[in-house]
């Protein structure tokens, strides 16, 4: 199973992972090079242009807001991919709900472990795929995320994504 980014030439996806990798290799986690956001954590609050990206734009979209977000806000990759939107949905959550997968693929390959993150409801990104019935980002997840054992991970309401996907395939509320 191949999930390249839909890309238009190769030279094109390697400009975006070394665009990727530069960035990841420019801050260390230091916190005198962190600016303060104001309410007292330095990278908590997912920024608007990152999350409009991350939903609804393409893969150069998603990177140009990653740069701006790593340049104004004097952040590594790490804590950037830490941001959540005030339900604790993080990037990943994002492009399962949306079916960004270009996007979902690059985020994937770079931090697989952000597949484990979970929001408010205690939802991974593959419950929020499965509940809004998003296949082709459910095959991603399962396959480029790094614990299998994800589909069985419960949410707050007890119910794990295999659970979900099989109460949808039988029509079941």
């Amino acid at each position: 199973m191949d999930y390249a980014v839909s890309l238009d030439e190769r030279e094109t996806r390697a400009t975006l992972n070394e665009r990727f990798e530069a960035l990841k290799a420019r801050y260390p986690p230091t916190p005198n090079d962190q600016q303060d956001l104001g309410d007292g954590n330095l990278y908590k609050v997912m920024d608007r242009d990152l999350y409009q990206a991350t939903k609804e734009g393409g893969v150069d979209k998603f990177m140009d807001a990653l740069e701006k977000v790593f340049e104004s806000r004097k952040l590594p990759l790490s804590l950037i991919f830490d941001q959540v939107t005030p339900s604790r949905n993080s990037l990943l959550h994002l492009t399962a709900s949306s079916g960004n997968l270009d996007v979902m693929e690059l985020i994937l390959l770079h931090d697989p472990n952000t597949a484990t993150l979970k929001n408010s409801s205690q939802d991974t990104p593959l419950h929020v795929a499965v509940q809004d019935q998003r296949f082709d980002a459910i095959k991603m997840l399962i396959y480029l995320g790094t614990y299998l054992e994800i589909i069985y991970w419960k949410n707050k309401d007890g119910k794990s994504p295999l659970y979900l996907a099989w109460k949808s395939a039988i029509g079941a509320t």
